[in-house]
């Protein structure tokens, strides 16, 4: 009885460090380039505003790239093949070639960090997470911030990574 009871707790205790290391994988993650939407009067975007979401793509790259959930997936083509997918039309309205775009690159997930700007005071940042072999939507973290600048674009990064339990994002130059 002893040894049968022995073996059942190491069963147990090998099955449990399977799944603890079968969770322990890390998910291949591409992120895509960071994109805006308006409210009702499509607008031209702004040098600062490009900046804003070139910094928001890299921030959300590096603290994913640090961090041990997931693996950054090799970006090298992602201009090709958002060309390719997307076309003229925008990249949040194109029936999930986002997807696509993140299984060309090789990941089982596919984040795209959007501005939704209504005006200079109300606007939000978001990610979706997509899975590439779907295209369903299985996460969105949304912010909103209060005003266009520097500040409040860095505060509602900040904010979405916390709240993600991701890294924290580093400036990026």
């Amino acid at each position: 009885m002893k040894n049968f009871c022995i073996r059942g707790l190491l069963l147990a205790a090998g099955v449990a460090f399977a799944v603890t290391s079968a969770a322990a994988e890390p998910i291949k993650v591409a992120v895509l380039d960071a994109t805006m939407t308006f409210g009702s009067i499509e607008q031209p975007i702004t040098e600062h505003e490009k900046a804003r979401l070139q910094r928001f793509s890299a921030e959300l790259r590096d603290a994913l790239d640090r961090s041990d959930r997931y693996e950054l997936v090799d970006h090298g083509e992602l201009e090709a093949l958002t060309k390719q997918y997307v076309g003229g039309r925008r990249i949040n309205s194109c029936n999930s070639c986002q997807a696509n775009i993140g299984r060309d690159l090789g990941a089982e997930r596919v984040m795209m960090p959007v501005a939704d700007k209504m005006s200079e005071l109300i606007m939000s940042l978001r990610v979706e997470v997509r899975e590439t072999e779907t295209g369903n939507p299985i996460d969105v973290k949304s912010v909103r911030i209060a005003g266009n600048t520097d500040e409040s674009w860095r505060r509602g990064r900040i904010a979405i990574h916390r709240d993600r339990d991701w890294p924290e994002p580093q400036p990026a130059e």
